[in-house]
């Protein structure tokens, strides 16, 4: 058991101390395809339709996928930088309520822009999290099917904290190759009782949108 825990604590010593020798400053550019879901809930034509439509239902969870651009700063062992990033999203769920018309929430795309302070762990393997502002573009259909009218549509455009972790592992050739958790708090709620734009609204009709958690994959070059 002592040469357990020495082989531990000399191990930890050499990994952490490991004197990074990669560079990683600089421009990188580089796209991710990952997992989404959203935190829908309120209620839509409270009045009118019985059972009373659940948004809660439009609650989605999609592949996605995107690009990345950053600047890496490099201190020994220590990176930090700046990330702009964009990912395409296209989560779409819809349900039909007791009078047949059709609720329909899409979630289009996320932007963020956000600061990354990481620790190299060895030359080529870096821990790291990150924070910032997310924006996210999304729309709120009603279709009436009493009348076959085209759609009705409310358009969202929030922002929201981001936080995150993730572990990048740089190549020799300059390639790099991630795994990063997302969270976006938007915590917004919506008054839907905008008749001259959602024509079945009622009262009290509203949406909250919560929480989007991603998990992504990515690639980066790095000049």
């Amino acid at each position: 058991m002592k040469k357990l825990f020495t082989t531990i604590a000399i191990s930890s010593t050499l990994l952490f101390s490991a004197t990074a020798s990669a560079d990683w400053n600089g421009l990188y550019v580089g796209a991710h395809v990952g997992h989404a879901e959203n935190d829908v809930s309120g209620v839509f034509d409270s009045f009118g339709s019985s059972p009373v439509p659940d948004l809660g239902k439009l609650e989605d969870d999609e592949t996605v996928y995107g690009g990345q651009i950053g600047y890496n700063f490099q201190h020994n062992n220590m990176v930090y930088g700046i990330e702009l990033n964009y990912t395409d999203a296209d989560m779409e769920e819809s349900l039909i309520d007791g009078e047949s018309n059709i609720q329909e929430f899409e979630t289009e795309d996320f932007w963020s822009i956000r600061g990354r302070v990481g620790w190299l762990l060895n030359d080529h393997w870096l821990v790291y999290g990150t924070a910032g502002a997310a924006s996210m573009d999304a729309e709120l259909r009603v279709e009436q099917d009493e009348n076959n009218s085209t759609p009705d549509k409310l358009s969202f455009d929030d922002t929201a904290l981001v936080l995150g972790f993730g572990v990048e592992r740089m190549f020799d050739n300059n390639l790099s190759l991630r795994a990063e958790a997302l969270w976006m708090d938007f915590d917004e709620s919506k008054n839907l009782n905008v008749p001259a734009v959602l024509d079945d609204a009622d009262t009290g009709d509203n949406i909250d949108i919560g929480e989007v958690w991603s998990i992504n994959l990515g690639i980066s070059y790095n000049f």
